[in-house]
């Protein structure tokens, strides 16, 4: 008897967990993530300029502004951005003199790939 109760007991246990399985359509379907990376058509004003804002003379990291004079260089102009974008591209690519951007992590490859774009394609405004 007390065995019967035992198998009674395991099958109602394994029947009760498996009616509270939890399906979460956004768990497990999630949508694509967008990964992709268009550098076809890459401008200052569209793109560059945000990327050297952000991880250059703003946004908390004033380095390379023109009221930081220490680092030797201002990117706060396209020109000054042209005028060393081989540098630019070195430093962020960590394979030049400098890891930049300095003490914040490696610029995403899409991020890295719109600078050679852009310079590839002349550096338009």
């Amino acid at each position: 008897m007390r065995a019967l109760l035992s198998i009674v007991l395991l099958l109602s246990f394994i029947a009760t967990m498996q009616g509270c399985y939890y399906d979460n359509e956004q768990v497990l379907y999630p949508a694509p993530v967008n990964t992709t990376c268009d550098t076809a058509a890459v401008t200052y004003t569209g793109r560059i300029a945000q990327i050297v804002q952000t991880n250059c003379y703003g946004s908390g990291s004033d380095c390379h502004a023109t009221s930081n004079s220490a680092s030797g260089y201002n990117l706060e102009t396209i020109g000054n951005v042209q005028t060393n974008i081989d540098l630019i591209i070195a430093d962020v690519q960590h394979v030049g003199p400098h890891d930049m951007p300095l003490g914040l992590p490696k610029l995403s490859d899409c991020d890295i790939n719109a600078f050679v774009a852009w310079r590839n394609n002349g550096m338009p405004q």
